[in-house]
């Protein structure tokens, strides 16, 4: 009976959020036009300093993964499982970061495309909203992309200038380039999926729904990539990822789902930053050059890990923390 009870004040929350924050969204590209004319007169180095410590706002947002592995590995490891999974979370992250440093065009290549799945899952999850659609591998790509390719399309010289920073004065142009043809298909293919109906019987809801996506790009641009991107991360995928982690494992009213959603995180951010201390003190060079390689360095090792965790729990989870 208690559960039920949860699972009917889930289905009463979860989609007025949605609908709330699809609205805010709306309002990112007034916001965007307003900040431009000063955040355009810096360089992407002197913008990667500001970004970093903006980034670490929305770092705890992936901290309960071990919470969310608990259910799946419990089961089969015994009291094992916490010491089975954080050894395969950092060998899996420790892969990543050699990656970076010894084959940092590959790396970046990667990274982008798993990044840009793994937010298109995100963001196109709408079960979270009360919507069962199937989604589709258009969908994900053309919604997730857009905070990769876009500002890799539209301002690759301010883009390579960020990438470069991270990987010593090279990133993959032709490849990203090339992917980012591909990404503009899918993102022509999801809008002419939303305009066709309108056309042709004059239906207006798919191409309403898209408005979050096309305010979304809109920012993209207005705003420089680095400066996009870091919005981006704090206002669209932080929350929806909250929001999907408190509606799939705590079942329950919104303020209790919430709660847990905060406190998830704790555990695994406590550990991320003295290990991210430690790399800042053993890395050389100036400061914020460090500071800026630790943070996004640290965002390539723990997404790989994050997103294998995420699509486990789509395939086996059960939905609950234990």
């Amino acid at each position: 009976m208690r559960d039920e009870v949860d699972l009917e004040n889930t289905r009463r929350w979860a989609p007025v959020f949605a609908a709330r924050h699809d609205r805010l969204i709306l309002f990112l590209p007034l916001v965007a036009l307003i900040a431009a004319p000063l955040l355009w007169r810096y360089e992407p180095a002197a913008l990667a300093v500001p970004a970093a410590w903006l980034v670490w706002l929305g770092m705890p947002h992936g901290g309960a993964d071990d919470a969310v592995a608990k259910p799946m590995m419990r089961p089969i490891f015994g009291r094992l499982w916490l010491p089975v999974f954080a050894g395969a979370y950092l060998l899996v992250s420790a892969s990543v970061l050699v990656g970076v440093i010894f084959a940092p065009v590959v790396s970046v290549a990667l990274f982008v495309t798993v990044a840009a799945v793994h937010f298109g899952l995100e963001d196109t999850n709408a079960r979270w909203a009360g919507d069962s659609r199937r989604r589709d591998a258009v969908e994900v790509v053309a919604q997730g992309g857009v905070p990769f390719f876009l500002p890799l399309l539209l301002h690759p010289d301010r883009t390579g200038a960020f990438l470069s920073l991270l990987t010593g004065g090279v990133w993959p142009r032709a490849a990203l380039t090339a992917l980012g043809f591909v990404w503009l298909a899918a993102f022509a293919a999801f809008w002419g999926r939303r305009i066709y109906p309108l056309l042709a019987r004059r239906d207006w809801v798919p191409l309403r729904a898209a408005a979050p996506v096309a305010a979304l790009t809109l920012s993209f641009v207005f705003l420089p990539p680095l400066a996009a991107f870091t919005v981006y991360f704090l206002t669209v995928h932080v929350p929806r990822h909250t929001a999907e982690l408190a509606r799939r494992h705590a079942p329950t009213d919104r303020v209790r789902a919430w709660s847990f959603a905060r406190r998830a995180g704790i555990a695994m951010t406590l550990l991320v930053l003295p290990l991210a201390f430690i790399a800042f003190v053993v890395l050389h060079g100036p400061p914020a050059e460090r500071f800026v390689l630790v943070t996004f360095w640290g965002i390539w090792a723990l997404t790989v890990p994050h997103m294998m965790l995420y699509c486990a729990d789509r395939r086996w989870g059960n939905g609950r923390l234990g």
